[in-house]
């Protein structure tokens, strides 16, 4: 891969499949200016295949996302739970992968926020976009009149967030499956923003199945290069347990 110029780290994956004895080797070639570095860190080797870019079904763990380090951004980090875990701090009684209590998710408990505190979940870097698709399910027992802005998602990029959803005027524990499509002419992130903006808000906010297609759309319409080969595709089934299709001009969800 060309990295081009750039001074943050960034998630690389690569699959190997062989039937011989084999050895990793990692080779930097430079581009011929007077000072530059190349780094790696956090080499990790397993025996399953990759996991598609930005998707987490938070059974195992975290994936690619990563809650936020930085104190000025945010104050809280996202808890990684089941409806199992003994804990002061409330969350879905099931996940939505499982559907029982051993199953996991991410949440945010508003009784552990204090007023105006925020809790980052950050996605790895992506690539520039003309339009992907990001597919989660959010669950919270907020109530309504409480709701606006207690969950958003965001673009960032270069320090800047720009919010392209957010939770406002209804509320459910059921999960519920939210479709955006994502669109950057540089490289970003995506953020999951959990924000205390009242003090009387109290429940939980939560998380799970993230799936992100990168290159189409939410309609199934393939925005980016040619790995689709065709202008209408249809979306994989995923962890999502559905798959989304074009059927003329309108998005049809199959079971």
């Amino acid at each position: 891969m060309s990295t081009g110029q750039n001074l943050t780290w960034n998630l690389g994956r690569v699959k190997i499949q062989t039937a011989h004895t084999w050895k990793l080797v990692f080779e930097a070639i430079g581009g011929g200016a007077a000072v530059s570095h190349i780094a790696i860190d956090d080499v990790m080797l397993g025996h399953t295949e990759c996991p598609q870019i930005g998707a987490c079904n938070f059974e195992l763990d975290l994936c690619s996302w990563k809650n936020v380090l930085n104190p000025k951004l945010d104050s809280m980090d996202w808890d990684w739970s089941n409806g199992q875990t003994p804990s002061s701090f409330k969350g879905p009684e099931v996940d939505n992968t499982m559907k029982n209590p051993q199953g996991h998710y991410m949440f945010v408990d508003f009784e552990a926020l204090r007023d105006k505190d925020a809790a980052w979940l950050l996605s790895e870097r992506l690539p520039p976009t003309k339009g992907s698709c990001l597919a989660f399910y959010y669950s919270t027992n907020i109530s309504e009149q409480l709701m606006h802005g207690v969950l958003k998602v965001f673009r960032y990029q270069v320090d800047q967030e720009s919010v392209t959803w957010e939770a406002k005027g209804t509320q459910s524990k059921d999960w519920r499956l939210i479709n955006i499509t994502m669109e950057s002419s540089t490289v970003f992130q995506v953020g999951f923003k959990a924000v205390k903006s009242n003090q009387a808000e109290v429940g939980y906010v939560a998380i799970d199945d993230i799936v992100y297609y990168p290159g189409v759309n939410c309609r199934g319409v393939q925005t980016d290069g040619a790995v689709w080969g065709k202008t209408h595709v249809q979306l994989p089934c995923t962890i999502l347990h559905q798959c989304m299709h074009i059927v003329g001009d309108s998005q049809k969800t199959e079971n």
